[in-house]
């Protein structure tokens, strides 16, 4: 059974993403810092691996429809629905 899953792209903003299946979490990496995605749908996660553009289909699948914490991975503090803790 597979649990999880790490994807890289071809972006010049997004590096790579990871599905925890279980979890229901979506962690996209970009070049400075790395968003966690609650709660997203198997469904959601596939649109968006699958796209021909990840930027785009994050925007369109993603952001705004589910909760997230921010890692700023320079400074290493962390922000939940964008405030710092």
């Amino acid at each position: 059974m597979i649990t999880s899953t790490i994807c890289q792209y071809d972006s010049s903003t997004l590096k790579s993403a990871a599905y925890n299946y279980k979890h229901k979490t979506l962690t996209v990496h970009f070049n400075h810092a790395t968003y966690v995605y609650n709660g997203v749908s198997r469904s959601d996660f596939e649109s968006f691996n699958q796209a021909e553009s990840q930027g785009k289909a994050l925007n369109e699948f993603i952001k705004g429809k589910y909760e997230y914490e921010k890692i700023n991975e320079e400074s290493g503090t962390l922000n939940v629905a964008g405030q710092k803790l």
